[in-house]
């Protein structure tokens, strides 16, 4: 037994052409229907189908009737697949949704984490300001109070230099 898909329908055995049809191949394929109007339906087809030069040979091996008890299945069953489908469908374009707004928000954090790097720039360059200024201002006043200090003992000297005769 073999088993083979393609072109609407599946293999599911090989018969000897002992029933006197046209096929001038050895053998003969048992196979499914696939198409819709004879969905599930077996027929016996030339075993050369899909792989090379076929005679067109055809011949149903069940009746109408089996189509008919079958046919309401097999649609119940493409009717739950389609609406399998359907959910699969839905739940992925609610996760393609949630990833465009998965990748939105990671791209405002990206604009603020650079936002905020920027600033922390500024605010250290304002700080090394800040830094120097007191550095200055601190050498600004130890030299004021040096200034002084001399001053005051030049005008010490200068007012005992005005005392004396």
């Amino acid at each position: 037994m073999s088993s083979s898909t393609g072109n609407g329908s599946t293999t599911s055995g090989f018969y000897r052409a002992i029933d006197g049809h046209l096929c001038t191949h050895e053998n003969c394929a048992l196979r499914t229907s696939r198409k819709s109007g004879n969905y599930g339906r077996r027929f016996l087809g030339c075993s050369q189908f899909n792989v090379g030069p076929k005679c067109g040979f055809f011949q149903w091996v069940d009746n109408e009737t089996c189509r008919s008890e079958t046919a309401p299945l097999v649609r119940e069953r493409i009717s739950m697949l389609e609406n399998e489908l359907q959910l699969v469908n839905q739940r992925e374009m609610r996760s393609r949704e949630m990833e465009e707004r998965s990748n939105q928000r990671e791209r405002e954090a990206h604009e603020l984490y650079v936002e905020a790097r920027e600033e922390l720039k500024k605010i250290r360059e304002s700080e090394r300001l800040y830094k120097l200024a007191l550095v200055l201002s601190w050498l600004f006043f130890i030299f004021v109070m040096l200034l002084l200090c001399f001053a005051s003992m030049n005008n010490n000297v200068r007012v005992r230099t005005l005392n004396l005769p």
